[in-house]
């Protein structure tokens, strides 16, 4: 018998409370006009085939056209679902290919790498990853080949099962969302979606927060979204922690994600340092005539990741 790894009695408030902010829903198919045959048989390989819940993954993706692939004009993107066994979607990774299917020629491999956040998970789950495609403002079904099967009869599914994971919930308190990450100056409170359950928290022009020292290396994540079209041009953008730039960047539009490697020495002798984040530009919706919030919005953090 397997065993299964359940969190401590004394964290299981604390995983009903995050757990709400986690969006999961079922599967379900949205009424469509039409079934298009893509000659496409995607690949997934995560880098860990069990790990542990508020992690990161990396993902290695592939997209093999076969010998009847046509190149479709339409803005196809990747969809990606993290899915237990009752089909109840638990995270996503859809996302914009970096080439785009409209430059794809038959009889090639398409291939690139994505890492994304696991949330956190109360109990061992086994998870599907089902990957397909879609194409955003239409109601088209793109229907894919799984490999080794012929494109006249591929799965009448948007969705193929491609890899499988086990992801089991931290053990350890210091491995729990934010208990390495105390927010300083320069945050709005919270916020959540009633109907996706998706979170975000805005921040003004400048933010800060205080990472504790992790006791190993680390990752940090950052992940957000730049209102561009209401301020009118890209962002520049500047992460620090204590006095070492973590990264700088000009033009940066809508979504963006950052991921730095922070080995334990940057911490020396200190129990912790100050992550300060920046934006050169932010704008007042209300002056937009977005109703009558009267905030000086810089950045919509979608995740701040540190473990």
């Amino acid at each position: 018998m397997v065993a299964k790894y359940f969190l401590p009695v004394w964290v299981l408030g604390l995983v009903w409370i995050v757990s709400l902010g986690l969006g999961c829903s079922n599967d379900s198919t949205d009424s469509i006009d039409q079934i298009v045959v893509l000659d496409i048989s995607p690949a997934v390989k995560p880098d860990h085939s069990e790990l542990i819940s508020h992690n990161l993954l990396t993902l290695t993706y592939s997209w093999k056209t076969g010998k009847t692939f046509k190149p479709t004009g339409d803005s196809i993107q990747a969809k990606v679902h993290f899915m237990d066994s009752a089909g109840k979607i638990i995270w996503q990774d859809d996302h914009v290919l970096p080439d785009p299917v409209k430059n794809w020629s038959p009889n090639q491999t398409y291939q690139y790498s994505r890492t994304c956040y696991i949330p956190l998970i109360p109990k061992q789950t086994d998870i599907r990853i089902m990957i397909g495609m879609f194409s955003v403002g239409n109601k088209t079904r793109y229907s894919l080949v799984p490999e080794k099967q012929s494109v006249s009869h591929p799965v009448n599914s948007s969705k193929i099962h491609v890899a499988d994971l086990i992801v089991k919930p931290p053990i350890k308190p210091e491995d729990l969302p934010g208990a390495k990450i105390e927010n300083l100056e320069g945050w709005f409170k919270r916020e959540r979606d009633e109907k996706s359950m998706k979170r975000w928290q805005w921040m003004s022009r400048k933010a800060t927060c205080r990472l504790r020292h992790p006791g190993r290396d680390a990752r940090l994540m950052i992940r957000g979204w730049l209102p561009t079209s209401d301020i009118g041009e890209p962002s520049g953008l500047r992460f620090l922690l204590g006095e070492t730039v973590l990264g700088e960047y000009q033009g940066v539009s809508n979504e963006f994600e950052y991921i730095f490697d922070v080995p334990q020495t940057m911490f020396g002798d200190s129990d912790s340092l100050i992550l300060t984040l920046e934006s050169d530009r932010d704008y007042r919706p209300a002056e937009m005539g977005q109703g009558t919030d009267n905030r000086d919005l810089g950045i919509m953090i979608k995740q701040l990741y540190f473990n």
